[in-house]
């Protein structure tokens, strides 16, 4: 006879076996009702840094509010709002508006589509072409926001400051006459069209509606620079990218010194050695491109030749910094850049 008291396999029937653990069972558990902004009627909505974190959101049948949302968002669908104001943070992916009828819009986003859509305002920074679709009276303007995030929520969103094809929009369903869509005047003013009062968390944020933010300089969309007074600057790539950086410092102090200047238009993107023959790049600016990303600032206005090389004697990595200054060759140039940045970005 054995011992029942001495009988392992019994023991192991009857020892209570433990889930096994996985990584992603450790993350937080995500309700999908926390990112959907839906049916406000005259209440102003506001979420704040770290209320998105880089998810989906929907905003969908609102009207008579505004909504702020200064957060990092992957991508959003906006259905069905009837004048409402709505002013989002970064948007990596893709922003599609839908049966939405007089709105203003403030969207820095990678892709932006709209359709079936009437009397829309949008301040827009969009990385690729904007198409519309089945939409009248649709206004774009260069964006205009500020909030002290910013700047990281663009990085994290992987939106290139420089990269804004606000004013390249494609109709689907163009018509004859005025087109379905226009530019608003270039000097307009997002406190226009945004109008107090505001959410109170806004100050915690530091939004403004008079700012504008370094991350997002104005681009005005000009490609014709011949018979202009314009001046290239190419900021080429360290060894840690700091092109980005450098080129928003540069294109700040300039603006700070000369008022008439403007930023006519601008790309980062990868080029290759071989551009530099059909840019007129010398040998030493061909080996910088290999360096990686270059950011290429078209400005035109008042003796902004003058105020760039100003501004390149006072910084202090000038040799990663090229300026064209001269009335001849620099608009072909800068001409020649954005056809060589095209056709890298495919856009």
């Amino acid at each position: 006879m054995g011992c029942s008291f001495c009988n392992p396999a019994k023991d192991e029937e009857e020892e209570v076996q433990k889930p096994k653990e996985y990584s992603w069972d450790k993350k937080p558990k995500i309700d999908p009702s926390d990112f959907i902004i839906a049916n406000y009627k005259g209440e102003d909505v506001c979420r704040v840094p770290g209320s998105v974190n880089g998810q989906q959101l929907v905003i969908q049948n609102c009207s008579n509010n505004m909504i702020f949302v200064l957060d990092c968002i992957d991508s959003i669908n906006i259905d069905d709002c009837t004048n409402s104001k709505i002013i989002l943070g970064p948007i990596k992916g893709s922003v599609f508006v839908r049966d939405c009828i007089d709105c203003v819009l403030v969207v820095p986003c990678g892709q932006f589509r709209l359709r079936d859509s009437h009397r829309l305002d949008i301040f827009l920074h969009c990385a690729t072409q904007p198409i519309i679709e089945s939409s009248t009276h649709i206004r774009f303007a260069c964006i205009r926001l500020h909030y002290d995030l910013l700047t990281d929520h663009m990085k994290t969103a992987g939106l290139s400051s420089f990269n804004n094809l606000w004013n390249n929009v494609h109709d689907f369903t163009p018509v004859d006459g005025d087109g379905n869509w226009h530019q608003l005047p270039e000097k307009v003013r997002l406190q226009d069209y945004i109008t107090p009062p505001f959410p109170p968390q806004l100050r915690d944020v530091g939004w403004t509606v008079t700012g504008e933010s370094k991350a997002l300089p104005v681009n005005l969309g000009e490609t014709d620079y011949f018979g202009k007074e314009i001046c290239l600057i190419l900021v080429f790539s360290d060894e840690e990218n700091h092109q980005s950086d450098v080129a928003l410092d540069f294109l700040s102090a300039l603006l700070a010194i000369n008022k008439k200047c403007a930023l006519l238009s601008s790309r980062e993107v990868q080029l290759q050695s071989a551009d530099a023959s059909a840019m007129g790049l010398g040998s030493e600016e061909a080996k910088k491109l290999e360096q990686g990303p270059v950011c290429g600032l078209i400005i035109g206005g008042d003796n902004c030749a003058q105020s760039s090389l100003q501004v390149l004697q006072n910084f202090s990595i000038r040799g990663n910094v090229y300026v064209n200054h001269d009335p001849i060759t620099a608009p072909k140039q800068a001409h020649s850049f954005q056809q060589c940045a095209a056709m890298h970005l495919g856009c």
